[in-house]
C-alpha cells in the first residue's frame, strides 16, 4: 500500500453541517474515511468545539438528527444515527447504531458545540479557528480499515465516485456486515473463565447429592424413631395385659371354689 507523507489542514478542508441539533453536527474530510479517533477529537477542535460523547448523538436523534456516515464520538467507538431503516446505512438498523472499533481506524467525526445544547437548530456560523490545524495522512488507500461497510450517503451500487475494492477486502467487509453489531468483537475463549464455570457445576451437583443423602437419612430416622416407639409401647402393654389376665382367671377360679 502506498502512502503519501502527512500534512497539516485546517477547517476549510472539511466538510460539515451548516446546523446543530442539539450542538451536535457531523464533520467530514473529503469523501472517503480520512480521521482516526485522535484526529477527529483536533478536528472538532478547528471549529473551537468538542468530539461528541454518545449520549448527545442520542440527545439529537431524539430530535431529528440522521446521517448515513459512521463518525468518532469521544466514548472511543464509531455511531451513525438513522431515524429511518436504509440497507447501506447502518445495515437497515434505527437508532444510534453503535460500531466498536480500533482507535487508529479511520471514520467522519460528531462534534458538539455547547452553547447550542438546549437548541434544536442552530444555523448561526461556526467560530472557526483559521490558525489551527490537524495532520492527516494525504493518501487515499484501500485498507478496509478506512471504509466502513454500508456507512456512506452517497453509496450505491452504480456509484462510479465509489472506489474498488480488491475481491478479499471486499469480501472481509461483506462478512463483516452480515455480523450481528453485538457479535463483531473479537470473541475468545477463556480458559479460567471456563474453568470456574466447570467448578461451579461439580460444586452445585455435590449439594444435590449432600442434601438428597441428608433427606435420605431423615426420612430413615424417622421411621427407626416410629418403630422404636411402636415396640416400647408393645413391652409395657403386654406385662401389664399378663397380670390382669392372672386376676381375673384368679378370680374365676374363687368364685368357681365357693
Amino acid at each position: 500500500m502506498m502512502f503519501q507523507p502527512e500534512r497539516k489542514i485546517n477547517s476549510q478542508n472539511f466538510s460539515y453541517s451548516d446546523c446543530r441539533t442539539s450542538g451536535v453536527f457531523h464533520i467530514s474530510l473529503g469523501d472517503g474515511y480520512k480521521l482516526n479517533l485522535e484526529q477527529a477529537r483536533r478536528a472538532c477542535q478547528l471549529f473551537d468545539t468538542v468530539l461528541a460523547t454518545k449520549a448527545q448523538v442520542e440527545q439529537a436523534y431524539l430530535q431529528g438528527f440522521e446521517k448515513c456516515r459512521y463518525g468518532w464520538v469521544e466514548d472511543g467507538f464509531v455511531v451513525i444515527p438513522r431515524i429511518t431503516p436504509r440497507e447501506l446505512c447502518g445495515q437497515n438498523r434505527t437508532g444510534v447504531v453503535i460500531w466498536p472499533q480500533d482507535q487508529t481506524f479511520k471514520f467522519d467525526a460528531y462534534c458538539f458545540r455547547e452553547n447550542d445544547s438546549k437548541r434544536v437548530n442552530a444555523c448561526e456560523p461556526l467560530e472557526i479557528l483559521p490558525t489551527a490545524s490537524v495532520t492527516v495522512l494525504t493518501s487515499v488507500d484501500t485498507d478496509t480499515r478506512t471504509v466502513p461497510a454500508f456507512s456512506s450517503e452517497t453509496m450505491t451500487h452504480s456509484d462510479p465516485r465509489v472506489a474498488t475494492l480488491p475481491q478479499d477486502s471486499r469480501t472481509s467487509m461483506l462478512t463483516l456486515s452480515q455480523v450481528p453489531m453485538s457479535t463483531q468483537v473479537n470473541e475468545t475463549t477463556d480458559p479460567k473463565r471456563d474453568r470456574t464455570l466447570l467448578g461451579n457445576r461439580i460444586i452445585y451437583c455435590v449439594l444435590v447429592v449432600v442434601l438428597v443423602l441428608l433427606l435420605a437419612l431423615v426420612i430413615i430416622l424417622i421411621c427407626f424413631l416410629k418403630k422404636r416407639r411402636s415396640y416400647s409401647y408393645s413391652s409395657t402393654r403386654q406385662p401389664k395385659e399378663n397380670i390382669e389376665t392372672e386376676v381375673w382367671n384368679l378370680n374365676v377360679n374363687g368364685t368357681s371354689s365357693s
